[in-house]
């Protein structure tokens, strides 16, 4: 039997709560801690506040460092709001390796900087797994608040019609 792998997620917000959500299809790794950066509004908070679904028992926190005590991989995932990755990501990325602890990256980087957190983790003995885009797909311009609005509609509903009550 496989042990299962206690996994941190940074920085969570709505972008990572499907991963929390259904967390029963990652069965090699338990979730013990969501972190997200102060001033987002989420710490202290349970995980389905960043999306509106039913109580998902764990809590937000705030403090990257301490949640680092109680995992042995980190998620770095996509995020919806801007975070500078040299200044905020990358630093806790070093952290993290720096306390061997293995990498598992969902943001989009570049090959120099894929390369330098490959390095760092075979130094350190800790695996890194990078599942970011390829430059052989065109992805589809990402929406986001600032790109997305609602249009109004020209034509007129006539009729709606439904199964049930």
């Amino acid at each position: 039997m496989e042990s299962t792998e206690k996994l941190m997620l940074y920085p969570y917000d709505i972008q990572s709560a499907p991963i929390v959500r259904h967390r029963n299809l990652l069965p090699n790794y338990s979730i013990t801690s969501l972190v997200s950066p102060n001033g987002w509004g989420l710490t202290e908070k349970d995980a389905s506040c960043a999306c509106g679904g039913d109580n998902a028992y764990i809590a937000v926190n705030g403090n990257f460092e301490s949640s680092l005590d109680s995992c042995d991989t980190v998620l770095f995932c996509e995020h919806e709001r801007l975070l500078d990755f040299k200044k905020n990501i990358f630093p806790k990325i070093r952290k993290a390796i720096e306390q061997k602890k293995n990498i598992i990256c969902t943001m989009p980087l570049d090959e120099k900087t894929v390369y330098e957190i490959n390095e760092m983790c075979c130094k350190n003995g800790v695996y890194f797994k990078y599942m970011g885009y390829s430059k052989n797909i065109n992805y589809p311009e990402k929406l986001n608040s600032s790109n997305s609005v609602l249009l109004d509609m020209e034509t007129p509903v006539i009729f709606v019609l439904g199964a049930s009550e």
